[in-house]
């Protein structure tokens, strides 16, 4: 579980809680916060974005910038 201020992230239940209210999100999205946080340490590529959340899947620019601005707002 990531804890950062009024926001909780738990992997295992797939849920993301603002100041005690749920955030709902595409399992994509959730996914990309996700590894986000995981490895917030580091400057991740959108080649590393591509092969460990879209698995390979042919995803194109705006697609991955689409989602990043979805992660934001949540």
């Amino acid at each position: 579980m990531h804890v950062f201020g009024d926001i909780t992230l738990d992997p295992e239940r797939r849920e993301l809680v603002r100041a005690g209210s749920r955030v709902e999100l595409q399992p994509k999205i959730f996914d990309l916060l996700l590894y986000l946080v995981a490895n917030r340490e580091r400057l991740i590529t959108r080649q590393q974005l591509l092969d460990e959340v879209w698995g390979g899947t042919i995803v194109g620019d705006a697609a991955i910038s689409r989602a990043i601005k979805e992660v934001r707002r949540a």
